[in-house]
């Protein structure tokens, strides 16, 4: 008896696995293509949108933005879904993307490029047509750029970062022209400060990465020019990154207050830069401070761009 009712209890947990199974697969699908949009990267570049529309808007409670916020969310998971297809062979070489759904094989590459061409043909379509032109033509130009012209110059020239810096500028500007319709001073300073800022950014991870990124042929700083070369850039655009961070202040689109958040960020920022150059030495230690100057660079952004908005 004993034995029976073991074997009965046995069936019905089976028979439950068996019916949570479909739910299981669809889960698993589901997150096998959300990863094709790089939830990270896309998360930073629609952050940065949504600044650029809380700070040319007036009245938040429009569903304009809302719906806007989420086509642009089409065409950034759709890039970066039509990137994971064009890098396959990239990411498979690479210690840290090579158990990405594409080279592992969760997901085929047919099926990577009709959900990313969808993605971008609706969020494109509806900029196009629900927001305005302007931004449906920046989002597209950012696209091509991404897509075309920085994804195949990475195993070219390590000068591909100045060229992927431009689409990774683009979305805060796109934030405000899908409330305003129009270019502002205030666009063209948060697109040069993203412009700027992405560049030691990227150095930065180029340093920590150096050995992944040449084992899969990509053509980076470190390796083309060498670690001193890189640390001084790093340190020299920090410097820059300051100046262009005043920039809403002098154009006059924040308060004269907004100048004390950015000498409280760029100061220990810069200093923390020149470390790379006078204080590291060996390679270890270069590399670990190129991962604190990564990780203080995320800090740094939401809040220097937090400030902007408090204080505009």
């Amino acid at each position: 008896m004993l034995f029976l009712a073991e074997s009965y209890v046995e069936h019905l947990s089976l028979k439950s696995m068996e019916e949570n199974l479909p739910v299981r697969s669809f889960l698993q699908l589901f997150s096998n293509y959300l990863e094709l949009t790089k939830p990270k990267l896309s998360g930073l570049v629609m952050s940065t949108s949504l600044v650029g529309v809380v700070l040319a808007s007036k009245d938040l409670n429009s569903m304009t933005p809302i719906i806007s916020l989420l086509f642009i969310a089409l065409v950034v998971g759709g890039a970066c879904a039509l990137n994971c297809y064009i890098e396959i062979d990239v990411d498979s070489k690479m210690e840290r993307t090579k158990e990405r759904v594409l080279p592992s094989g969760k997901l085929g590459p047919g099926q990577a490029l009709i959900f990313g061409c969808m993605l971008l043909c609706v969020g494109l379509g509806g900029l196009f047509f629900f927001a305005n032109w302007i931004t449906g033509f920046l989002a597209f130009i950012a696209t091509v750029l991404y897509l075309f012209s920085y994804t195949p110059m990475k195993q070219k020239s390590e000068y591909a970062v100045y060229v992927g810096a431009v689409p990774g500028a683009i979305p805060p500007i796109m934030g405000w022209t899908s409330v305003t319709g129009e270019l502002g001073p205030f666009a063209y300073c948060l697109f040069g400060i993203l412009l700027v800022w992405q560049l030691p950014h990227f150095w930065a991870i180029s340093i920590y990465h150096a050995q992944d990124y040449n084992t899969a042929n990509i053509k980076i700083y470190p390796s083309q020019k060498g670690l001193d070369a890189t640390t001084r850039n790093i340190f020299s655009f920090t410097i820059v990154l300051a100046f262009v961070s005043l920039l809403p202040v002098i154009l006059g689109e924040t308060l004269p207050s907004f100048s004390w958040v950015c000498l409280g960020l760029n100061a220990p920022f810069i200093y923390l830069s020149s470390l790379g150059i006078f204080k590291k030495k060996d390679e270890l230690s270069v590399k670990s401070w190129a991962k604190n100057y990564f990780y203080a660079s995320i800090i740094y952004l939401p809040l220097l761009l937090g400030g902007m908005i408090f204080f505009k």
